[in-house]
């Protein structure tokens, strides 16, 4: 995917960064756990690397994840709320269907 590029490998194969790719790797994480997949986080990186982008461009990435999320919720809530229905209906102890 080439989100962070080794400066070199050591005699026993270990990759080297740079302190920069090290920061990189951070936010990648941080986004990561931000939920942003990999090629929106490449776009992302790609953007903050345009002199001519500016704050609009993440804010609409920002806006069009956050819309993702909000549509999960809504799912996760329907599933929520039907297997709540399904647990109150089935109370166990042996009770036949």
């Amino acid at each position: 995917m080439g989100l962070i590029v080794p400066l070199e490998r050591t005699k026993s194969g270990y990759r080297k960064f740079a302190l920069e790719n090290i920061k990189r790797l951070h936010f990648i994480r941080k986004t990561q756990s931000l939920n942003f997949t990999l090629e929106e986080i490449k776009a992302l990186l790609n953007l903050s690397e345009k002199p001519e982008a500016d704050c609009s461009d993440i804010r609409d990435c920002a806006e069009s994840k956050l819309n993702d999320i909000r549509i999960r919720i809504a799912d996760l809530t329907i599933i929520r709320d039907c297997l709540k229905k399904l647990a109150d209906s089935c109370p166990g102890k042996a009770k036949s269907l």
